[in-house]
């Protein structure tokens, strides 16, 4: 699918497939204000938000509902989401926030993201978990959920280097490096 042609600029920051039709989720940018869209086969949705500009992160379709996660700017950034182009809000406790993947099963709609320097792992917009403890600077980049399962891929410093690590429903399931070199899991 070719995206319409924008006198903007414009990045996509994720797909996806249902029966056949294409999602893609990201924002346009006018020259000054990022503004977060998606595109159904091509045809752009403006998504409405509540703050001065935003970047849709994540796109998930299931039972023709349309999940998109996001950051949005208002006084720094704000973990939102969007079902069905309303926005909802997530459960948060300090200040700057992104909300990187959503994902959705057996009704529930599980994002992971960060708040401050905490990985977090919300569902249905309630943090259910912090997976790091803030001490470092940290990330939850992408989320599955498998069989009652909930697994989140991301990173978190040792003070020195970036670790990529896996949690497993809001624990430490496994760290994939040694931490003597720069890694990050972005899909999983």
């Amino acid at each position: 699918i070719e995206l319409p042609y924008v006198q903007t600029s414009a990045k996509a920051t994720s797909i996806f497939v249902d029966q056949g039709v294409v999602y893609i989720c990201g924002y346009e940018n006018d020259g000054s204000i990022d503004t977060p869209v998606y595109w159904k086969e091509g045809i752009k949705t403006i998504l409405t938000y509540t703050g001065t500009q935003g970047q849709a992160t994540s796109i998930f379709v299931c039972e023709n509902n349309v999940y998109i996660s996001s950051r949005i700017a208002d006084s720094g950034y704000l973990a939102r989401y969007w079902i069905n182009e309303q926005e909802q809000t997530l459960e948060l406790t300090t200040g700057s926030s992104f909300a990187q993947s959503i994902f959705v099963a057996d009704d529930n709609v599980y994002i992971s993201g960060k708040e401050g320097n905490v990985a977090k792992l919300w569902v249905n917009g309630a943090l259910r978990a912090n997976l790091t403890v803030g001490t470092n600077i940290s990330d939850a980049f992408d989320i599955f959920a498998y069989n009652g399962d909930v697994y989140v891929c991301g990173y978190e410093s040792n003070g020195s280097y970036n670790v990529a690590k896996v949690w497993k429903n809001g624990s430490l399931y496994q760290t994939l490096t040694g931490g003597t070199k720069n890694a990050v899991a972005y899909s999983i």
